[in-house]
């Protein structure tokens, strides 16, 4: 199973094109960053050094040395047996021990959160440049549909079909107009007497963005 790093390298090799697979491609890299991200995350807050316990380990160290101490002046005195001594050296020798082992620990755990913390700024840095590198792609993909859409509307808007159509209501309104006018059958008298005006469309047209001609269409505008 490829590990987030070796994704991002094969990526990098070998971008894909353009296109919505290239988006998926790029989520599927971006999502596998922020499971990474996230899992840094959790293992950078479970490294929090515990100052606490070392602390204590220092005064159990303390007590301990500090008891044997106190045995060593009486023994001195003639006051303190071997056996207490003894007793307090291994307790003071334990303390000692553990005290140790939190240093290390505490020690491994700075490490840890210092590399993770530095994995992390990497893991950050990469979904960056990624996430600019989609945008860049979206921006193409994104304006090849809307350009895609735009001529579909402009197909539409003059299709044959509706060319046609307006052809034939004004070719019928002018027969209705002669009509109106028969047997008033001159020139002059046709002219003034059409009840039906021809029949015009006209759409306005704001806001194409991707076509070449965009601007041209949103200043004109379409008439049939």
């Amino acid at each position: 199973m490829q590990t987030t790093e070796e994704r991002l390298r094969e990526h990098e090799d070998n971008p894909p094109d353009a296109g919505h697979a290239a988006l998926k491609a790029f989520d599927d890299e971006l999502a596998a960053l922020d499971k990474e991200r996230s899992r840094v995350e959790s293992a950078i807050n479970s490294q929090t050094p515990n100052g606490e316990e070392t602390d204590q380990a220092e005064r159990d160290v303390a007590a301990a040395q500090e008891k044997l101490d106190a045995l060593e002046a009486a023994a001195a005195l003639g006051e303190s047996s071997d056996e207490a001594q003894q007793k307090a050296s291994g307790v003071l020798t334990r303390a000692r021990n553990k005290l140790e082992e939190s240093k290390a620990a505490k020690a491994r755990r700075e490490a840890a959160k210092r590399g993770l913390n530095r994995k992390l700024e990497e893991i950050e840095q990469k979904r960056s440049a990624l996430a600019d590198e989609r945008a860049e792609v979206a921006k193409e993909v994104y304006l090849d549909d809307l350009a895609d859409a735009e001529n579909q509307l402009l197909d539409m808007l003059t299709h044959a079909d509706l060319h046609g159509l307006v052809k034939k209501i004004n070719e019928t309104r002018e027969l209705v107009n002669l009509a109106f006018n028969h047997g008033n059958g001159d020139a002059e008298h046709i002219a003034r007497k059409k009840p039906h005006s021809p029949l015009t469309i006209n759409i306005d047209i704001k806001h194409l963005v991707a076509l070449e001609n965009a601007k041209e269409l949103n200043r004109a505008g379409i008439r049939l």
